[in-house]
């Protein structure tokens, strides 16, 4: 049950069609902390700790004196975190008030304000992607799932899309429905403790917080000199590969499904089939080609399976199967069938639309020419 607490909890369940977030939360932050940068707060104030001696002050809240706009707390330009005097005096109307003294325990608050951390419907937008390319799962669009109106998100959510709306289906959604036997109420209890939890968290996604970081910042500073400790290191994180990976762990590690793969690729990589560079072609996966043959559902299930097959092959290399083979040249050749005779006008005329302008005669020989080329061969050993 510990590993679907907090946003592991959120993501697994968004991905498996539970409703985790209100409609009118897209455009808040998503204020979800790494945990490389937490584990590195918890080490680093343990090391810099210090005891406090004689003379300190609890961590109480400041109350501010209406009478008085110099008490309330300012804001330093540029940054979302409210700070605090870190002079040994305050002042109130000019005069100085008694010495400030250190507070102990000293409280470290966390968030990823200054990370610059992406709006939750951008975020959703990552989760979504990944659960529907590695799952079966139909889930909403942001556009579907963010909507300003409550009433047209019920409509459009539970009549669209056949979604888990009680313990019971929830606990069968996090494990594929396959196997829960006797695990069926472990899984019920771990879905019930997610769900309490969901809702304790739910006025920090429900409101934007501004967080008193004072005492983090000042940790900051002393660690900034220790490589193995900086937290500046997740200054420039890039937060569409962290949650893709936030994902694939929850889905490898907690709902523990077999065959479960990655879909983010190392930092100077891409991918041919969902590449980031939406401006170089037109993708076969996303712009769909219109089949004279075959119906879409047909398409799906081939691509399906050339991917299984090929997969299967770079994980087995010395394996040998004439009939999966003689399958995936079948499949690729109905595929280049339908590429070749594709007169869908979105793509009409691109540099990846068709394989010849004109249909003739020597189509055969243009499909085995780009076979045997050793680019085709060079990409699939890569």
């Amino acid at each position: 049950a510990d590993g679907v607490t907090g946003a592991a909890g959120t993501l697994l369940f968004t991905g498996r069609g539970a409703q985790t977030f209100q409609p009118g939360q897209g455009d808040a932050p998503a204020d979800v902390v790494p945990i490389d940068y937490l584990v590195r707060i918890i080490i680093g104030c343990a090391a810099y700790m210090k005891p406090p001696g004689t003379n300190f002050a609890l961590p109480y809240a400041d109350v501010p004196d209406p009478n008085s706009a110099s008490t309330s707390i300012p804001t330093t330009p540029g940054s979302n975190s409210p700070r605090t005097s870190t002079g040994s005096e305050e002042y109130m109307n000019g005069n100085p008030k008694k010495p400030k003294l250190p507070p102990f325990p000293v409280i470290y608050q966390t968030t990823a304000a200054a990370m610059k951390p992406p709006k939750w419907r951008h975020a959703y937008d990552v989760i979504r992607n990944y659960w529907v390319r590695t799952t079966k799962v139909d889930i909403p669009t942001s556009e579907e799932y963010f909507v300003s109106s409550k009433a047209m998100f019920k409509a459009r959510f539970f009549m669209k899309y056949q979604l888990p709306q009680s313990i019971a289906s929830v606990a069968h959604a996090v494990v594929g429905g396959e196997g829960l036997g006797k695990n069926v109420q472990k899984m019920s209890k771990m879905v019930e403790l997610a769900s309490k939890i969901s809702e304790a968290y739910e006025p920090f996604l429900r409101h934007t917080w501004i967080f008193v970081d004072d005492s983090t910042q000042d940790l900051r500073a002393k660690l900034s000199c220790d490589t193995e400790f900086d937290l500046s290191v997740v200054d420039d994180i890039f937060w569409e590969k962290y949650y893709a990976d936030f994902n694939y762990g929850v889905h490898y590690y907690v709902s523990q499904e077999p065959g479960v793969r990655t879909i983010s690729v190392p930092f100077g990589w891409d991918c041919a089939l969902y590449t980031r560079s939406r401006a170089a072609s037109n993708l076969i996966i996303d712009k769909q080609i219109q089949s004279i043959v075959y119906s879409n559902d047909d398409i799906n299930r081939r691509s399906d399976r050339m991917v299984e097959q090929l997969v299967e092959a770079l994980g087995n290399p010395g394996a040998q199967d004439k009939r999966k083979e003689d399958e995936w040249l079948t499949d690729m050749d109905a595929s280049l069938d339908d590429w070749e005779h594709d007169d869908n006008q979105l793509i009409k005329g691109e540099q990846l639309g068709k394989w010849r302008l004109k249909i003739g005669d020597n189509d055969e020989a243009v499909k085995v020419v780009v076979l045997n080329d050793k680019r085709v061969g060079a990409a699939i050993k890569q």
